[in-house]
């Protein structure tokens, strides 16, 4: 029997949250807010409860969320002061 793509993401839910990584680094790429990179760690969360929980998605989702805004409140500012300013926000 063939399994459709929906039937595969739909059973492995971390794939949809790591397919956004790339994504977000992209845009971390192009703009250099430090924004993307915080929220990449929301997507990490997300990911690793799909992995451990795939049947409560709103676990993923709220943990994704609460982990995001805890990296931008706490790792956006040390990535900051750490890493050196763009060029392009001067």
């Amino acid at each position: 029997m063939e399994m459709h793509l929906q039937d595969f993401l739909g059973q492995h839910p971390w794939l949809l949250w790591l397919s956004l990584i790339p994504l977000l680094v992209a845009a971390e790429l192009l703009w250099r807010r430090r924004v993307f990179l915080s929220w990449t760690v929301a997507v990490v969360v997300g990911a690793v409860l799909a992995a451990v929980a795939p049947w409560l998605w709103w676990l993923q989702l709220l943990g994704a969320l609460g982990a995001g805004m805890a990296a931008h409140r706490w790792i956006r500012p040390w990535l900051l002061r750490r890493l050196p300013e763009p060029r392009a926000v001067r």
